[in-house]
């Protein structure tokens, strides 16, 4: 029995030491008057230890390595930490949550900047208008909000135009938070005309309208029963320009196969309607035309054939859309799907419940070190740049340079914790030649509140001048 448990313990001991001893924090989680100092220490000799700030599970390929106290500075800091061992079993993830109360919390937006089609609806909160009486204001004008500048926030903000938000949060007897910005690109809403609403004439069939519960103000049936019936829909009233031509009909069993022309020239491929009970309405997109002066134009659907399992050759047609190509929608290169290429420090991809498709780090330590970006095909002409990123406590400083060319300021990608996804305006970009062309991200230093030099970026955007 003395020998089996002596087996035993030394079993139990054997399993233990497999497994890197977690980090102690060297001062405990909780709410403190001003910034603290963490220490972080594992019983294991030799180990290597990785934490994070931004809320995300660190590991040895994700966070920071300790190399030294951590300042925690940020109104809420969410520290996590774990040590690693090269032969042993990783350690468990410590966690301490810190609250600095003299300091404001940011405000945090409840929309990502970027591309969106309709108007979108903002709302920017803070922790700290509820545990310190404080206010946010913010600006859409370019302008930076303050204490006194800016509109004051008082509910969600409507966005229906592509328009750069700023936010402040502000109070008595604290410093101000930083801002916090993002940029929403809306494209334009499209020409919509209903086909129950337009002049329309009837070829080689009747047509007519037609009631549905789904469709308010109905749709146009072509009655047809045979190739080579047509029906004619005059838009109106339709400005010169480039567009996007789709239209929304209604499935069924016995439905033909059309060809769309406008003017008399065809457009796009033959649609075909039918699809088995029961109905769907869709919207099919037949590219794109151009018309070189207002006015009205004449859209003809001819029935083509029909498909074999359909029962006849009837045409429906609910809603022509018009979507303009020339507006302010900007090219879009997300990071994670570019080539890139790193000097003095490594770079990887990194994932993100916020960000569909992840965002690239580079893990520098110090300043120097960059990563540069290949944008692939882009047109001639003259540009807005803009990067979109994720901010954090332990973020360096950066200065952008195109095909070797330094653009605009400096930007400090800083912030305290929770971590925010703004967009900054770099400068306006002119490119003479098409095709790829060259960004580099450099890092030049850090906020003296920063832990690290890490960079991040998510997107960049170029903006045709109109």
């Amino acid at each position: 029995e003395t020998g089996g448990a002596a087996l035993r313990l030394s079993t139990s001991n054997s399993t233990a030491s497999s497994i890197v001893s977690s980090p102690l924090f060297g001062v405990p989680g909780g709410a403190y008057a001003s910034s603290q100092t963490v220490a972080l220490t594992s019983a294991t000799s030799g180990a290597s230890i990785y934490y994070t700030t931004d809320g995300s599970t660190p590991s040895s390929s994700n966070g920071t390595l300790y190399t030294g106290p951590i300042s925690i500075t940020t109104y809420k800091t969410i520290l996590k930490s774990i040590a690693t061992m090269s032969g042993l079993t990783n350690s468990a993830v410590n966690t301490a949550i810190y609250t600095i109360t003299s300091v404001l919390d940011l405000p945090h937006f409840s929309l990502a900047g970027g591309s969106y089609t309709g108007p979108q609806t903002l709302t920017i909160t803070s922790l700290s208008t509820l545990t310190d009486g404080a206010s946010i204001r913010y600006t859409t004008d370019g302008t930076t909000p303050t204490s006194t500048n800016g509109t004051l926030y008082t509910g969600p903000i409507t966005i229906s135009a592509t328009t750069t938000v700023y936010a402040v949060v502000y109070a008595p007897n604290f410093p101000n938070s930083a801002v916090v910005g993002a940029t929403y690109a809306l494209a334009a809403a499209p020409l919509t005309f209903q086909s129950t609403s337009l002049s329309y004439s009837a070829t080689g069939a009747s047509a007519a309208v037609q009631t549905d519960s789904n469709v308010p103000g109905g749709w146009v049936a072509l009655e047809a029963s045979s190739s080579g019936a047509y029906i004619e829909c005059t838009l109106p009233s339709i400005p010169a320009g480039t567009y996007d031509l789709q239209m929304s009909y209604k499935t069924n069993s016995n439905r033909g196969i059309l060809q769309m022309a406008v003017d008399g020239v065809d457009v796009g491929s033959p649609l075909d309607e039918y699809a088995a009970l029961p109905s769907t309405y869709p919207t099919y997109d037949f590219g794109t035309v151009t018309f070189t002066a207002s006015g009205s134009h004449v859209i003809r659907l001819t029935v083509t054939g029909k498909n074999s399992a359909s029962s006849s050759y009837r045409l429906s047609t609910i809603s022509f859309y018009l979507s303009t190509t020339t507006t302010t929608s900007p090219l879009t290169f997300q990071s994670t799907s570019l080539s890139y290429t790193a000097t003095g420090a490594s770079a990887a991809v990194q994932t993100d419940s916020n960000v569909p498709g992840g965002w690239v780090a580079l893990e520098a330590s110090s300043s120097g070190s960059y990563i540069e970006y290949t944008l692939p095909n882009i047109p001639t002409g003259t540009y807005d740049l803009q990067m979109s990123y994720k901010t954090n406590s332990n973020r360096g400083i950066l200065q952008m340079t195109v095909d070797g060319v330094n653009v605009g300021s400096p930007l400090d990608e800083y912030a305290t914790l929770p971590s925010t996804y703004p967009t900054h305006d770099f400068a306006t970009v002119t490119f003479t030649a098409g095709g790829s062309h060259v960004i580099r991200l450099t890092v030049t230093g850090k906020n003296s509140a920063s832990s690290s030099y890490q960079l991040s970026t998510i997107s960049f955007y170029l903006y045709p001048s109109q």
